[in-house]
């Protein structure tokens, strides 16, 4: 029997993912932050769409040992983005799945391990990238758009691959009312 429950929260660049996170943390939930944005600002690289496939592959050994050394002081461990972004960046970058399949399985076994329950922060990629600075300027704004439209689709695609359970949620809502759904969503599994 599962003991231990994984919720992964994913999303595009600047969907709500760490937002949703830090209320979860400030209601007394354990929480991981994304492996991406730590590595991207401890060495000053370049994510999102700006990045390119090794810094994914970067990711994906930084989640693969945080994987092995977690620690787990509770049953539910909510982690922002987890394997599941590394693998949907990967395709939209233009991997091909069949290069990426024993990453695949390496993540579907963990569903033997964990009950997991992924959180899935759905938002339109032109109002995402308006409102974010973070990554990207004005003028990347439409370069962009479309790599973050097939980032979505990717989600969508990995999260049916793996097989997990998810929900998905408009973040185009307010933050409390996102908040709201995603804790009524946590209150059906923990």
């Amino acid at each position: 029997m599962k003991v231990k429950t994984l919720v992964p929260i994913v999303g595009i660049h600047s969907s709500g993912k760490s937002t949703i996170r830090m209320q979860l943390e400030d209601m007394g939930f354990i929480t991981e932050e994304e492996c991406a944005e730590l590595l991207r600002v401890s060495q000053n690289l370049k994510a999102g769409a700006s990045a390119d496939v090794s810094f994914e592959e970067m990711v994906s050994r930084a989640e693969m040992k945080r994987d092995i050394t977690r620690i787990w002081t509770t049953d539910v461990i909510f982690v922002e983005s987890w394997h599941i972004l590394t693998l949907a960046y990967l395709l939209t970058r233009g991997v091909a799945r069949s290069k990426i399949q024993a990453y695949i399985d390496y993540v579907q076994s963990k569903n033997e391990l964990y009950s997991i329950h992924c959180i899935f922060l759905k938002s339109d990629p032109f109002k995402i990238l308006e409102r974010s600075r973070k990554l990207h300027s004005e003028k990347d704004i439409e370069q962009y758009y479309g790599f973050y439209q097939r980032l979505e689709i990717n989600i969508q695609y990995i999260l049916d691959e793996l097989g997990f359970e998810y929900r998905e949620f408009n973040t185009m809502k307010s933050l409390s009312k996102t908040v709201e759904e995603v804790v009524e969503y946590i209150n059906t599994f923990i």
